[in-house]
């Protein structure tokens, strides 16, 4: 583990903090409180997995993203953007959360600032997050697509509903009179009499 990294495992909890508070400031300020204040799991689910999901995230980045962990990474940042796809939030802040890392490392580390190796190691580490939240955009656009095909097919059955409803009526009605179709030659030969 790197030095930085070492520093910021030791300032976890307080880092933790910082970026559940950045991240759950894009909702509106009722939103805001209720994720923050209500701890119980059954009243507060978004705000319980999404603070499950981001000390995940960080975990897994302080531990320097082991190959074999990279899948618990992938699961939590699919748990908060599967929460974001659903809400009125734009693409942009849906995915900013990792952003909100970054300036929770920058308070915690602005002291350390002049040190050249860790501002290297800082370096490494805001590049990882930068890669990690394109990751994080292909997960949001590949949720927001399920759900305009989850929209479409439903659209799709309640038409077909609808349609089928309506040919089983005109089915139990008399049948349609039909209208002889009309030469249009003889229409015009009648006009000139």
């Amino acid at each position: 583990m790197t030095t930085l990294r070492r520093l910021l495992e030791g300032k976890k909890q307080a880092l933790l903090k910082r970026w559940f508070e950045l991240t759950v400031d894009v909702y509106p300020e009722q939103t805001r409180s209720f994720l923050k204040a209500k701890k119980d799991p059954f009243a507060n689910p978004v705000g319980q997995n999404l603070q499950g999901a981001l000390e995940t995230i960080l975990t897994e980045l302080l531990d320097e993203g082991e190959e074999s962990q990279q899948g618990l990474m992938t699961r939590a940042l699919d748990d908060v953007l599967r929460i974001r796809a659903v809400q009125d939030i734009s693409a942009s802040k849906s995915v900013m959360f990792i952003f909100f890392l970054k300036q929770a490392i920058r308070e915690q580390i602005k002291e350390l600032n002049t040190d050249p190796a860790l501002q290297n190691e800082a370096m490494d580490l805001f590049d990882q997050l930068d890669t990690l939240s394109l990751f994080a955009y292909d997960i949001y656009t590949r949720c927001r697509e399920e759900i305009y095909r989850l929209k479409a097919t439903e659209l799709r059955d309640r038409y077909k509903r609808t349609l089928d409803k309506v040919m089983v009526e005109m089915e139990d009605d008399e049948p349609l009179p039909v209208i002889p179709a009309s030469n249009p030659s003889q229409s015009q030969q009648g006009g000139d009499s």
